[in-house]
């Protein structure tokens, strides 16, 4: 039985056995956008100082209009495909390929209602653990396609895999490779280091993980202008969702702080080199940096970079998440 069907018969378990409908995988998807069209509130109201005041949401509250079976839909829907069941605490990373928001459910909701439902589903996933830290995905630039492999021990091994998978002067063929890194105790989230401990004691509320990146970004260059900061800050909070073993509570901080981030902007429905829709959000000046969002598993599916008169430059995000698979050479995905 398919984790499709199996959260189906749960909700249709809440009700007399006399009203239960035929199954029907497309419900599951209008279910869930009029859910979170109702309960994601609206924009922040603003408090002292021009700030948003902002509030973790809590599905507990949500009775007022929202009827016991959308509610049991939402909660049931979030925990879809997030690549960490419980059991084994060396539960296998997030991967490509598993239930997600359909392009239906997405157009229904707002991009600040994708973050915060992405939120909910990062918060609902059990910490996991394992030997090594991997981060798989398909690079793209003017040259062509390469997969490229990241492991990452908590012994401080680090190990590199590639891929080559074509481009439009040099086709595919040739064999991968595996190589051995210097060995170091520090992760890195967009060349700013990390130790794991440093990681697993992250804020987990919107404004301290905010506060987080504000202090690491003000202290990049002597040299940059509030905008500038201000312009890091977004990319770190992305960033630190993908490139570091941070904690559920963590990356449910941060999904909830580009919630309100001014400098995050609505892209629209999209799709990403394996297909799968996502919400586009935009950062940066014009937008250069588009991160694609799936809320249904929390996961990021790429992030591309657009600049004038450049090649698009793309990583789409394959396997992200512990492991205890020892390092090798890549196949074709």
């Amino acid at each position: 039985m398919s984790d499709r069907d199996d959260i189906m018969d749960r909700i249709a378990g809440t009700r007399p056995a006399s009203l239960t409908p035929p199954h029907d995988p497309s419900r599951r998807d209008r279910d869930l956008a009029r859910a979170m069209t109702a309960a994601v509130p609206g924009p922040s109201r603003t408090g002292r100082g021009g700030r948003s005041a902002r509030r973790a949401p809590r599905w507990a509250a949500l009775g007022t209009g929202l009827t016991a079976a959308a509610a049991a839909a939402i909660v049931a829907i979030s925990g879809l495909g997030t690549g960490t069941p419980a059991g084994p605490p060396s539960a296998p990373p997030t991967k490509a390929g598993q239930p997600g928001a359909s392009v239906e459910a997405l157009q229904q909701m707002s991009s600040r209602q994708v973050l915060l439902m992405a939120a909910t589903a990062a918060e609902r996933k059990p910490a996991t653990d394992g030997a090594y830290w991997k981060v798989s995905h398909i690079r793209q630039n003017h040259a062509g396609r390469s997969l490229e492999v990241d492991w990452k021990g908590k012994d401080g091994a680090y190990w590199s895999g590639h891929l080559w998978l074509g481009g439009p002067r040099k086709p595919a063929g040739e064999r991968g490779w595996l190589t051995r890194g210097p060995r170091s105790n520090r992760f890195s989230v967009v060349d700013q280091p990390l130790t794991l401990k440093e990681i697993r004691g992250l804020p987990t509320t919107p404004e301290g993980i905010e506060r987080w990146a504000r202090k690491v970004a003000s202290g990049v260059s002597p040299n940059w202008r509030k905008v500038d900061i201000e312009g890091f800050v977004d990319t770190l909070l992305t960033y630190l969702l993908v490139q570091v073993p941070a904690l559920p509570a963590t990356r449910a901080a941060a999904f909830r702080a580009l919630a309100d981030r001014p400098g995050v902007r609505d892209g629209g429905v999209a799709r990403d080199q394996r297909g799968r829709p996502g919400r586009e959000l935009r950062l940066g000046k014009d937008g250069q940096e588009r991160v694609l969002v799936d809320p249904a598993t929390s996961q990021l599916l790429s992030i591309r970079t657009v600049l004038p008169r450049h090649p698009e430059f793309s990583e789409t995000y394959l396997e992200v998440g512990w492991t205890d698979e020892k390092p090798r050479v890549p196949t074709a995905p």
